[in-house]
């Protein structure tokens, strides 16, 4: 759907559209950020971000290799309740006793797939950018979904999808039809980078849990519509996106399906950072609010931190 061109300023490499049609996800990204990119890179990105970080949410992976490098190092531990019981487990792999295991597997998978020595200082900072690039990224994409919509609502945008047969059952037989504006009136109603236009689950409830009109896959705009109003832009460098690095490392994976299966159990993760008492990595009973802090050979006896109390 794209070709390559250099920009005569910048020499840099950047796509530009080459065909009649774009996809909604090619749409939203030429929008927001002057890149083309399909649902399937943009799939095949998030694959690659699940095999470098593998615990969803990395921010959680983050939280505990910056509690690793720091001068006094510790390892943070948060718990949640499971639904239906009095029982307390960990919000989080990575924020348990065994995150310092966890941790020592990532940076051992990261120097299999850099052939080389790579320190968690390196790995924090890593996915630090990655997060920051994600949310960036996040932010201008809601952008372009809006200017997107406010343009599809003043009827200079035609749009194109098939309909669904019920929502979350796309019909990839149905002939594309010319979607009416009016279903874009709906306040809820967005365009997707999984190329849809349906209800917008972010919002309030109470905007689209009556929503009862169709909804459509494979969304598609025609690209001179698009580059009429959206023209193309240089940017400083060029966005690649998240880093590549796919490994196959199926344990890893299994792991991460079992844990994602029991967040689904979740009803309420606390806010609080709680730790083990005792040995960390022996899994020892009880918690007591502060930080375990981690020894040079490993996990050293708790001790609090600074201003924190036993209950």
């Amino acid at each position: 759907m794209s070709g390559g061109a250099v920009d005569p300023v910048l020499a840099l490499p950047y796509a530009v559209p080459t065909q009649p049609i774009m996809t909604a996800c090619e749409a939203l990204f030429w929008i927001g950020l002057g890149v083309l990119k399909t649902t399937k890179e943009l799939s095949d990105e998030t694959t690659a971000f699940l095999e470098r970080w593998t615990y969803l949410p990395a921010d959680s992976v983050l939280r505990a290799l910056e509690g690793r490098v720091a001068t006094d190092p510790y390892c943070a531990i948060a718990t949640f309740v499971l639904d239906g019981g009095p029982e307390i487990s960990y919000a989080h792999p990575a924020l348990s006793p065994n995150g310092p295991r966890l941790l020592r597997r990532l940076r051992a998978k990261a120097r299999r797939r850099e052939r080389r020595n790579v320190s968690y200082r390196e790995l924090a900072s890593l996915l630090a950018e990655e997060l920051s690039t994600e949310a960036r990224d996040t932010a201008q994409l809601e952008l372009a979904a809006a200017e997107l919509l406010t343009e599809i609502r003043s009827e200079r945008v035609t749009v194109w999808g098939q309909r669904d047969f019920e929502p979350g059952r796309p019909n990839r037989g149905a002939v594309h039809e010319r979607i009416p504006v009016e279903i874009f009136m709906h306040p809820a109603m967005t365009v997707t980078t999984f190329d849809q236009v349906r209800p917008d689950g972010n919002k309030p409830i109470e905007q689209w849990i009556d929503w009862k009109g169709p909804n459509f896959s494979g969304v598609q705009f025609k690209t001179a519509e698009i580059l009429a109003i959206w023209p193309a832009k240089r940017h400083d460098e060029p966005k690649t996106g998240r880093l590549p690095g796919i490994t196959d490392d199926a344990e890893m994976r299994r792991e991460a399906t079992i844990f994602a299966n029991t967040m689904g159990r979740i009803a309420q993760i606390t806010d609080q950072t709680v730790v083990q008492t005792g040995d960390c990595s022996s899994g020892a009973s009880g918690t007591q609010a502060g930080r375990v802090h981690i020894g040079t050979e490993g996990i050293g006896p708790w001790r609090p931190a600074s201003g924190a109390s036993s209950p």
